[in-house]
Parts: C-alpha cells; sequence; structure tokens
C-alpha cells in the first residue's frame, strides 16, 4: 500500500518493471472473463470453437496494446508535460468506444459485400464441418486487417484532436498523479480489467457464429415433423385400406 500511494516526483511510466507485471496481470484478467462468458452461454460452444473464437480476439487485442503502448510513448515525447499513462488511457478509451463500432461495422459489411463470391466469402465464427483451420487463418488475417485499418483511422482522429484529448485525460487522472504507482494500477488494471471484460464480451458476441445453432436446431425440427406426418399419413393410408 505505501508503495501504491507514496508521492513520487515522477511521471507515471508504463515500461517500469511494475508497469510490465501489470501488462501481464490485464492480459490474463482480462482473457479469463471469455472462459467465464462460455460457461454462461445457453448454447455453449466446443472448446475449439471457442478457442477459434477467442483466439482472433487475443490476438487482435495484443496487437492493439502494442500499437497502445507505441503510440503513448511517441505523443508523450512529443507533448511535454503529458505523461504515458495519460495517453495510454485515452488511446484505450477511444479504442473501447468508437473503435469496437467501427470494428463491428467494417466486419459486418466486409460479409455482405464477399457474400457474392463463392471463394471469398465468409461468416465469422463458421470454420466448416468438421472445423477448418484454414477457414480459421482466413478470417483471422481479415479480422487482424479490420483492426488495424480501424486503429490507423483512431491514430489520426488522436494526432488531430490531441490538445482536447490530453485536457480530458490530465483532468481526469488529475486527482491521482502525484501517486504514479496508483496511477498505473488504475491505468493498467482497475479500468482496462473492467472495461476490456466488457469489450471482450460484446466482441466475442459477433466474431462467433450466434446463428448455427439455430440453424440446425430449426433444420433437426423440420425434418422430425416432416418424419411425423409422413408416419401419420402411413398409418392413415393403411387404415383406409383395411
Amino acid at each position: 500500500m505505501e508503495i501504491l500511494l507514496s508521492q513520487n516526483p515522477q511521471q507515471c511510466q508504463l515500461f517500469g518493471k511494475l508497469g510490465w507485471l501489470i501488462q501481464g496481470l490485464l492480459g490474463a484478467a482480462s482473457f479469463s472473463s471469455l472462459i467465464v462468458k462460455r460457461y454462461t452461454e445457453q448454447n455453449r460452444r466446443t472448446w475449439k470453437i471457442w478457442f477459434m473464437d477467442t483466439s482472433k480476439q487475443g490476438f487482435s487485442a495484443g496487437l492493439l496494446h502494442i500499437l497502445n503502448l507505441l503510440i503513448s510513448y511517441y505523443i508523450e515525447g512529443k507533448e511535454p508535460g503529458s505523461g504515458q499513462c495519460t495517453w495510454y488511457f485515452l488511446t484505450f478509451v477511444v479504442d473501447i468506444f468508437l473503435g469496437m463500432a467501427i470494428a463491428y461495422i467494417l466486419l459486418n459489411s466486409l460479409e455482405r459485400c464477399l457474400n457474392g463470391s463463392e471463394t471469398l466469402k465468409f461468416k465469422s465464427g463458421f470454420y466448416g464441418e468438421p472445423p477448418s483451420w484454414g477457414l480459421w487463418a482466413y478470417q483471422m488475417w481479415l479480422w487482424l486487417g479490420i483492426i488495424l485499418f480501424t486503429k490507423f483511422c483512431l491514430i489520426g482522429t488522436m494526432v488531430v484532436f490531441k490538445s482536447p484529448l490530453r485536457f480530458i485525460g490530465d483532468l481526469f487522472l488529475k486527482p491521482i498523479e502525484r501517486f504514479p504507482n496508483f496511477e498505473l494500477i488504475m491505468v493498467m488494471i482497475i479500468i482496462p480489467v473492467v472495461m476490456n471484460s466488457l469489450m471482450f464480451w460484446i466482441t466475442d458476441s459477433f466474431l462467433k457464429n450466434g446463428e448455427k445453432v439455430v440453424i440446425a436446431t430449426e433444420t433437426i425440427s423440420i425434418e422430425l415433423l416432416e418424419k411425423d406426418i409422413d408416419t401419420e399419413e402411413n398409418i392413415a393410408i393403411n387404415k383406409y385400406q383395411i
């Protein structure tokens, strides 16, 4: 507790020893929420399908985290007086509220655009029967491309509006800036774990194939209904012949 609340003239640092430890804890805590989500699903996916779905998100989240660290380090160097934690917090919030919406729109638009091509069409979360790692890899690269395109758009937006964004970030973190270790905990664990878990749940919901089980169930129900009708007709015909 003394370490967290110790007043230090230095600013919050993402790349110190405590920073690297916290980043590892953040990744583990955020990704574990997807395991909890699997056990709450009504139509639970197999572990293989679950891994295929969540690994796409795991790779993209890791890529975003690295980019956010680099962006925070770069902008902090260009903006004297601003801290790395402030810019990491800002890039993270922009990713959550704006980036996720853009990625969702792009994914659905790409599915519709490629639907007319027998070679390139895909349905996110459907990997064939049996599941194919080739289809998974194809969807992985498409998703990473969407994430990169979205991120570069957001970087441009942040560069243009960096002054008002910095004001907002500094204003939000002002009460705890005297305690850089505690600020690091807030920026890298408390806020991200809550918001990352929410983002992972929402993103997993549109990355997985939610229609597959429903379609299969409807197909089975229709087939069973047709068999029952045929059986009843045969019984009626036999009775009439007798």
